[in-house]
C-alpha cells in the first residue's frame, strides 16, 4: 500500500475511533462534555481528510491555470508527500518545463521573423477580418509616416485612397496608387495575399515605393528618344547652316535683289543656328559623363558654388547648416552642377517673395547622407509637382525644362535619389546619397554623331 493510501487509511481509523468513543461516552458513560470534544475532533479530522484528498485537485487546478496564463514559474515539491504525489508533481514539473521550452522557442522564432521583416525594403502590413493590425514593419511605418496604428482605418489619416484601395483589393491582386505623405509624392505598388492560421483569416499587404524605379526607366526612355531626335535634327540643321553661310557671300557679289535674298538667307542662318543651339541642350540629357568619385568636402563645395552664384543670389538670405569637414564619395563637378541647378531654381522661385531665404543643410541619414536645399517661396502645385522631373517640362517662361531632369539623373548615377516636397512657404529638394564609393547606376548613352 502506498504512502498516500496509508495516510488516508490512518485518518479514517482515527475518525472512526473518535466517533466510536464519542458515542460510547455519550450513551454509556453519560459524559456529555467529553463526547462533545470527541465529536469536535472527529469533525476536524474529517475536514483535514477532505483537505488532504482534495489537495491533488487543487494542485491540478493551479497547474492548468498557470499554463493558461503562460506562467511557467510554478513548481511543485516532490518530497514529503509520498510516492503518488511525488510522481504527480514530477509530471507537472516536466510538463511545465516543456511548455516553457516551447514558448521560448516560439518567442525566438517570433523575434527572428520580426527582425527579418524589419530588414525587408518593402512595407509589410498584416491585419485580420476585424481589420485589427497584427504586424507592420519599419518600412511600412516610414512610407505611411504612422508609427503606431491598431486598426486599418488609421490609414484614413494617411491617405483615403490608400485605405480604399487596400480594402477593395482581392487576394493575389496587384495595384499601383499615387499618394502624398508629408507633402511627398509616393508611387506605391501594392500586393495583397490572404492566409489562414488556427481557423482565422489574415490579410498580408506589401507596399513598395516604385517612384524612383519609374523615374529611372522614364529617363532612359527619354534618353533614347532624344538620341534619335538629336541625330535627325542635327542631320537636317547642319546642311542648312552650312549652305546659308556659303550663299550669303555669293549673294553680295552677284545678284541685283541681293538685299531681299540676303535677309532671307540670314533669317535661315539665324533660325538654323538657334535650332542647333536648342538641339545641343538635348544632348545634356544623353551625354552626361560617368561619375568619377573622390572625396568631396561639402562645406568647400557649397561655399564654392555660392561664390559662383553670388550675383544671382544677391538679396537672398543664405543659411547653411551641417557638420564641418563632412566628406562623401562623389564626382565634385557633377554634384556641383546639381547644386547650381537647384540653387538657381530656388532663386527664381523667390523672385516675388518678401524676405527670401534659401537653406542648405546636410546631415546623416539611415543609409547615407541627406542634403536639402529649401526655399520659402510660394511652393509648387501638386499637379505640377508630379511632372517636375520630366525632361523639357517647365513652368518658367524662358526655362528649358532640362536642369532638374539632369540633376535627378546625376544623383541616380551616384546610386542616390532626388525628391521634392512643396507647400506654400517651404519647398525642399532632398538629395539622398550613400556613404559608399559611387558607381554609375545608369549606362551612359553615347552622343549622337
Amino acid at each position: 500500500m502506498s504512502h498516500f493510501r496509508k495516510l488516508v487509511f490512518l485518518r479514517i481509523v482515527i475518525i472512526t475511533l473518535l466517533l466510536a468513543f464519542g458515542i460510547y461516552f455519550f450513551f454509556v458513560e453519560d459524559r456529555l462534555l467529553r463526547s462533545i470534544y470527541l465529536f469536535i475532533f472527529a469533525v476536524l479530522a474529517i475536514g483535514e481528510l477532505y483537505w488532504y484528498i482534495d489537495r491533488i485537485n487543487r494542485n491540478t487546478s493551479n497547474f492548468l491555470t498557470a499554463l493558461m496564463q503562460n506562467d511557467f514559474t510554478t513548481s511543485f515539491t516532490t518530497e514529503g508527500h509520498g510516492r503518488s504525489f511525488r510522481k504527480l508533481h514530477e509530471t507537472f514539473n516536466q510538463i511545465t518545463l516543456k511548455f516553457k521550452e516551447l514558448t521560448a522557442a516560439r518567442e525566438a522564432r517570433h523575434q527572428y521573423l520580426e527582425a527579418l521583416v524589419s530588414q525587408v525594403n518593402v512595407g509589410i502590413l498584416s491585419y485580420d477580418d476585424e481589420e485589427k493590425i497584427m504586424l507592420t514593419n519599419q518600412e511600412f511605418r516610414k512610407l505611411t509616416g504612422k508609427h503606431s496604428m491598431s486598426f486599418l482605418h488609421g490609414l484614413e489619416q494617411v491617405d483615403l485612397q490608400l485605405l480604399t484601395t487596400i480594402r477593395q483589393m482581392k487576394p493575389g491582386e496587384n495595384r499601383t496608387v499615387s499618394i502624398s505623405v508629408n507633402n511627398e509624392l509616393l508611387q506605391l505598388n501594392i500586393q495583397k495575399t490572404d492566409f489562414q492560421e488556427l481557423g482565422k483569416t489574415y490579410h498580408l499587404v506589401s507596399l513598395q515605393n516604385i517612384r524612383r524605379a519609374l523615374s529611372v526607366n522614364e529617363i532612359q526612355a527619354w534618353q533614347k528618344l532624344m538620341r534619335v531626335l538629336t541625330h535627325e535634327i542635327m542631320n537636317s540643321i547642319s546642311p542648312i547652316t552650312s549652305l546659308s553661310e556659303t550663299l550669303i557671300p555669293m549673294v553680295n557679289d552677284s545678284l541685283e535683289n541681293e538685299d531681299t535674298l540676303r535677309k532671307g538667307l540670314e533669317a535661315i542662318h539665324i533660325r538654323s543656328s538657334g535650332l542647333e543651339t536648342f538641339t545641343t541642350a538635348y544632348r545634356q540629357l544623353t551625354g552626361i559623363p560617368a561619375p568619377k568619385p573622390r572625396a568631396v568636402d561639402l562645406t568647400e563645395l557649397t561655399d564654392r558654388i555660392l561664390r559662383l552664384l553670388q550675383s544671382e543670389l544677391d538679396g537672398i538670405n543664405i543659411e547653411t547648416t551641417g557638420a564641418e569637414n563632412r566628406t562623401l564619395q562623389a564626382d565634385p563637378d557633377l554634384l556641383g552642377q546639381v547644386f547650381i541647378n537647384l540653387l538657381r531654381n530656388a532663386a527664381q522661385a523667390l523672385a516675388d517673395t518678401d524676405n527670401p531665404v534659401i537653406r542648405v543643410t546636410w546631415e546623416p541619414a539611415e543609409h547615407g547622407l541627406e542634403i536639402c536645399i529649401a526655399d520659402n517661396g510660394p511652393g509648387i502645385p501638386r499637379d505640377k509637382l508630379e511632372k517636375i522631373f520630366i525632361p523639357f517640362y517647365t513652368t518658367k517662361k524662358n526655362g528649358s525644362g532640362i536642369g532638374l531632369a539632369v540633376s535627378q539623373q546625376i544623383i541616380q548615377m551616384h546610386q542616390g535619389s532626388l525628391d521634392i516636397t512643396s507647400v506654400p512657404g517651404n519647398t525642399v529638394f532632398r538629395i539622398m546619397l550613400p556613404d559608399i564609393p559611387a558607381t554609375p547606376s545608369l549606362p551612359r548613352i553615347p552622343e549622337s554623331e
